[in-house]
């Protein structure tokens, strides 16, 4: 894509549900945000989608797979993790994270990841297909990329 389109970028690969990939989804998406604000939290969000899909999903069976899609525009980026679908939802942070947590004596087992993903994500959400597969998403704000123009 030359500099002067304007649009989307996307990025996606599909790894085995096998803790050991969850390292190489984040390196994945670190390695392509490389030069933008958010690749760090981009990487942290793709390592803990990556983490439930392998935990609690199909994609965590003999077999099993889940796929990251980065798509990148000029202001913000999104990362995306599709898994096998399971038999429960993910459930997603609707209040403040850090006041869900306070208000408990004792922390909760589990689960917290999500909620660090909502407090990184300016939107995000999930979605299952009519095969079952469910998509994860969360978007973050990046500043822009310096591009070259080449002259």
């Amino acid at each position: 894509m030359t500099p002067r389109r304007y649009g989307v970028l996307c990025w996606r690969r599909t790894f085995t549900g096998t803790p050991e990939q969850v390292s190489a989804a984040r390196q994945f998406t670190r390695y392509l945000l490389a030069d933008s604000s958010a690749a760090d939290d981009a990487a942290w969000v793709v390592g803990e989608l990556a983490t439930n899909a392998v935990k609690y999903s199909r994609s965590g069976d003999a077999g099993g797979v889940f796929t990251v899609e980065v798509l990148r525009w000029r202001h913000r980026v999104q990362v995306q993790l599709t898994d096998a679908g399971g038999d429960g939802e993910p459930v997603l942070p609707t209040i403040d994270p850090a006041t869900a947590v306070s208000r408990r004596r004792k922390l909760p087992e589990g689960r917290l990841g999500l909620y660090g993903v909502g407090v990184l994500a300016c939107l995000f959400g999930t979605y299952q297909h009519l095969d079952g597969t469910r998509v994860v998403w969360a978007r973050l704000e990046t500043d822009p990329a310096v591009v070259g123009t080449g002259r």
